[in-house]
């Protein structure tokens, strides 16, 4: 098999000093570079159009099939991994989002009432127009051997195909958009954010997925109730083949001690509850490394502050989730990692020295989000909320579980999951709640029991 990543994770032949300052993705013209042939991402993507199996995430493989004469549509066999969150990836390629940056960056004017969706749909024409002009003015400064371009033509030539992006972006909302489609705004500081978003992908899954490949497999440890998964990926039929989970039940237990309610009404005096347990529960494992999964920042915020262990701390931010990972595993000492987005892509083998993981609260998905809102009020909506939030769970306590000679423990602390798992006994699977052992334990500092 051979991985392809994004043109911005290669060096331009060109430029190949410059990286990462100049990567691949600012090549002027890749099929009339004489570089051609010693460009890295041109020779990976070369062999993986060759090689029996190339693999490719799902942002780059929605970008790239969708692309002009893509290289990657129309093969036999399209394998789907983490089935289960490939509706969040569509979303992620369809929905809209432009900023006040972006409109003042491109000298674009505004529309009238930037806080109507109605406003924006009648701006959509005069913004395309807007762009395609300072596009073709900037591909006009663009000359010369790319090879001798200064810092500032390679700035002017990103900026080009940025617009060139956006304004294709800016067509596809301009035809798609109705009242299926929701419209909201978001402000951090001074950055606001116009968001447009279908509240179900389901209708485009299809045209920029399915159609792509003649047989299609799908696979995931937690898709739990085909039926929903079917529905949110536009998907008429199907054969599903469930299979139970071969790792020793002894080895992945799962202690639900519901010492807090972490609701966003109660959570300031529930947190030093949740803390507390924490403390208590670490003490077990003074020799082993703990993934504590946070859910939020705002908990991550709070216990990394509030936890008496600084020196074991480790945490992460957005941008830097790799590297701490790398780091979590590599280290010696038995480091405790807070994360708010370990659930998935994380693998922690017998050799990471993982004895145990800590889920703070039940995943739930944010209310605050008008789409996950309106999702709600549809038919089945409460079913796909309560899933979503269940197949998070269980693809946590699944990061440091991976042989079958492999052991960690897992603590659920949040009493909310009482609710759910009494609501989803049906759909979650047998093997999973039989893990789960409920315990009332004490708190070692206060002697109180919960």
């Amino acid at each position: 098999a051979v991985t392809l990543k994004g043109r911005n994770n290669y060096p331009c032949a060109y430029h190949y000093d410059r990286f990462p300052d100049v990567t691949a993705e600012d090549c002027r013209d890749p099929r009339g570079c004489k570089y051609i042939n010693d460009c890295e991402y041109q020779q990976q993507k070369g062999a993986a159009m060759l090689a029996p199996l190339a693999v490719l995430n799902n942002a780059y493989f929605l970008n790239e099939v969708n692309g002009f004469n893509s290289a990657f549509a129309g093969r036999d066999m399209l394998i789907a991994d983490e089935m289960d969150a490939l509706d969040n990836a569509l979303m992620n390629y369809i929905e809209f989002r432009i900023t006040n940056r972006q409109i003042e960056h491109y000298h674009l004017t505004m529309p009238d009432e930037p806080d109507k969706k109605e406003s924006w749909v009648k701006w959509m024409d005069g913004a395309i127009h807007q762009l395609g002009v300072q596009g073709a003015t900037l591909k006009s400064s663009l000359f010369g051997d790319f090879q001798k371009w200064t810092k500032s033509q390679i700035e002017t030539s990103r900026m080009k195909k940025h617009m060139e992006k956006l304004a294709d972006r800016l067509m596809f909302l301009r035809d798609e958009i109705d009242e299926s489609w929701i419209f909201y705004t978001s402000q951090k500081g001074n950055l606001k954010e116009w968001i447009f978003k279908p509240v179900n992908v389901g209708r485009y899954a299809r045209l920029y997925l399915w159609r792509h490949a003649e047989f299609k497999l799908g696979m995931s440890g937690t898709i739990f109730d085909p039926s929903i998964m079917c529905r949110e990926l536009g998907i008429h039929e199907c054969d599903y083949m469930r299979v139970d989970c071969p790792f020793p039940l002894e080895n992945r237990p799962i202690y639900f001690n519901p010492v807090c309610n972490l609701t966003a009404k109660t959570m300031n005096q529930e947190l030093p509850i949740l803390r507390e347990q924490i403390e208590h529960d670490l003490e077990k494992y003074p020799n082993q490394k703990v993934l504590i999964h946070t859910v939020s920042y705002m908990v991550r915020d709070y216990l990394m502050e509030a936890l008496s262990c600084q020196e074991r701390l480790m945490t992460h931010e957005s941008g830097t989730r790799d590297a701490a990972l790398a780091e979590f595993k590599s280290i010696d000492a038995p480091a405790v990692m807070l994360s708010p987005s370990f659930d998935r892509g994380v693998d922690l083998p017998k050799e990471d020295n993982v004895g145990a993981q800590m889920i703070c609260k039940v995943p739930f998905l944010y209310l605050g989000d008008p789409q996950v809102k309106a999702k709600i009020n549809q038919p089945g909506g409460q079913a796909w909320y309560n899933l979503k939030a269940v197949q998070t769970m269980c693809q946590m306590t699944g990061r440091a579980v991976r042989s079958m000679d492999q052991k960690c423990d897992t603590y659920i602390y949040d009493r909310q999951f009482g609710r759910l798992k009494s609501q989803m006994r049906d759909i979650i699977p047998a093997w999973w709640l039989r893990a789960v052992q409920e315990v009332r334990e004490p708190i070692a500092q206060t002697g109180m029991l919960i």
